[in-house]
């Protein structure tokens, strides 16, 4: 398990790089068919997207024996709906940059725009089933204190954002769409529902175990995609001007999609052992 680890930071590690490298060394353009261009930005998806399809890939290998029926299936079920759908959605934005048709890329941003917000549900449904198993997962209860406060630390985020936007688009109401800051906020209070739903779970005190370790991984994981969507949106606000935010945000996004498929390789050697 540590050797696993050790070259799941290494990947990481490896990926960030390549993504820094690609945003400060960028490659040269290179033209494709329908004069579409090849840059560092649509490598930099390339493994985006790669990142995600094999999370995704590996959530429906390590949920399948578990059957759909019982408590911690339909909680891994959730997890891999929700990886299947953002997988997608990164797809469908990948497959834009190939298309010389402005409408056919429209309407690829708005299906994959639709994935983005419907995988939040299958994760909900997880995480609330994971805060009614907590007993098998936690040394103790949940204490309600903890579930107050991660409502009003996360809560107060979602309030600064709402703030910012009301505050900055009143003084710079020309370089703000209102239907896309209508879109990112809406990411944004999934994202902020989501931490909401995780810290508590994060910070519980874990029983020892194979499955418990892993459901602490998986949190971990979700918490970093929150945390870079966020990023992510914050810098679409401006459009894209803020660039390190994005690609900040895209280093996040990928470390959170290897976080997502590390647990599902342990989970699924759980099942296979017949230790669950």
């Amino acid at each position: 398990m540590l050797n696993l680890s050790g070259r799941f930071i290494a990947l990481i590690l490896l990926i960030s790089l390549v993504q820094l490298l690609l945003k400060f060394l960028p490659l040269p353009n290179m033209v494709l068919f329908n004069n579409v261009v090849l840059n560092s930005e649509v490598v930099a998806e390339t493994i985006l997207v790669s990142s995600a399809l094999i999370a995704f890939a590996l959530w429906i290998y390590a949920t399948v024996p578990y059957g759909f029926r019982s408590v911690f299936g339909r909680i891994f079920m959730g997890v891999m709906l929700f990886l299947g759908f953002e997988s997608v959605g990164e797809l469908l934005f990948l497959i834009s940059h190939f298309t010389s048709s402005i409408e056919v890329e429209a309407l690829l941003h708005v299906i994959g725009g639709f994935l983005f917000v419907a995988g939040y549900l299958p994760l909900y449904a997880s995480l609330l089933m994971l805060l009614c198993e907590q007993r098998v997962l936690t040394r103790k209860p949940i204490e309600s204190a903890n579930v107050f406060a991660s409502v009003i630390f996360v809560g107060t985020l979602g309030l600064v954002w709402a703030y910012f936007v009301l505050f900055a688009s009143r003084f710079l109401s020309g370089a703000f769409n209102f239907y896309a800051v209508l879109a990112y906020t809406l990411y944004v209070v999934f994202d902020v529902v989501a931490l909401m739903l995780i810290t508590p779970l994060v910070t519980a005190d874990f029983r020892h175990g194979v499955l418990q370790v892993c459901i602490r991984e998986l949190m971990v994981a979700v918490a970093v995609y929150a945390a870079a969507d966020i990023f992510l949106n914050f810098s679409l606000l401006f459009g894209g001007k803020v660039w390190f935010m994005k690609t900040l945000a895209t280093v996040m996004y990928t470390i959170a999609y290897i976080f997502l498929a590390k647990p599902s390789i342990a989970v699924a050697r759980i099942e296979r052992m017949t230790i669950v």
